[in-house]
């Protein structure tokens, strides 16, 4: 079996603790409570920033507000003992559907959406209201975008649709416009208080305040991936940069890993900005090779391009700036 770069990391349905999101909480309880909250609600974010995390501790809320050892509102945990939450685990709650994907599969299927819809149309458990999570909708295919617009053009009485979206990525305009947008947003401090509690769950030496400094810009989420892949490869911050990029452009080339290709960006990014302040003579030489690396990236996506040749030449660009 071949081994996966990655440790596991916990899927948001599993995180029993919810941290960072007592204003959003509170805001989506109160128009639960006051029966105000809209059908069809799209929260836009950065990937990796906890939306998903957050949408299932808010509808453990909702679920077991009549159940034993229901969710904990002041301490924002989800009872592992909790019977809606051990059923939504097990993909048999009957009021609860998940359409989600993963970093190795490349889109949702349009079968996926019709499984959605027979789900709708069978009867709800104690006529209950019934929650649908749709993640990563960037990654909706076409038909499988439109097959959901006609679901959520007139959606079924008492069902509410979560659909979550990387802000970097586009969703069908049509999805958006029949949503109730909220865009999410953490301050530093709280990306730095949510990466301090989740990085607990695994067995990784991270110094919190150095990978925030290094990665200021993106989220907890990414920030943890990033930190395990290092750690699985036995490498550390303080390595330089260059020999990051060139070691993880040789781990992707085995791997295949999208995520893995990611963090090489990221890099790339962090890799110029030093550059810059190092050396500012030659700013405009920099910018140039700096966007065409991330154009070399963009083509090899978008057509497929070959990719031994494409990491040959921003290794052969980088080299060149180190010499």
């Amino acid at each position: 079996m071949k081994k996966k770069i990655f440790l596991d990391v916990k899927n948001p349905v599993n995180q029993l603790s919810l941290y960072g999101y007592n204003l959003y909480f509170d805001i989506f309880r109160k128009l639960f409570n006051d029966k105000k909250i809209p059908n069809i609600i799209l929260l836009n974010g950065p990937k990796g920033i906890g939306k998903s995390t957050f949408i299932h501790h808010l509808i453990n809320y909702f679920v077991s507000l009549d159940e034993d050892k229901k969710y904990n509102i002041v301490d924002k945990k989800i009872n592992q003992d909790n019977r809606s939450y051990n059923l939504i685990c097990n993909n048999l709650h009957p009021n609860f559907f998940s359409l989600t994907t993963n970093s190795e599969k490349k889109d949702i299927k349009v079968d996926e959406v019709r499984s959605l819809l027979k789900f709708l149309y069978k009867s709800s458990y104690s006529l209950n209201e019934k929650y649908v999570l749709i993640d990563s909708a960037d990654k909706l295919n076409l038909n499988s975008s439109n097959s959901l617009l006609k679901i959520i053009e007139e959606p079924p009485i008492n069902t509410f649709f979560f659909i979550i979206n990387d802000s970097k990525r586009k969703i069908l305009p049509t999805i958006k416009s029949r949503a109730f947008e909220f865009k999410i947003f953490l301050t530093f401090k709280d990306k730095k208080n949510i990466l301090a509690n989740i990085i607990k769950d695994y067995n990784v030496d991270i110094d919190i305040n150095e990978a925030m400094q290094k990665f200021y810009f993106d989220t907890p989420g990414n920030i943890l991936k990033y930190s395990l892949l290092m750690s699985n490869s036995n490498l550390n911050l303080n390595e330089e940069t260059h020999d990051l990029i060139f070691h993880f452009i040789d781990l992707y080339k085995k791997e295949k890993n999208t995520e893995i290709l990611d963090f090489i960006s990221i890099l790339i990014e962090i890799f110029y900005n030093k550059l810059y302040i190092k050396d500012n003579k030659n700013l405009n030489r920099y910018s140039f090779n700096k966007t065409k690396i991330s154009t070399f990236f963009k083509d090899m996506k978008k057509y497929n391009l070959n990719e031994s040749n494409v990491f040959f030449n921003i290794t052969d660009i980088l080299k060149n700036e180190i010499r």
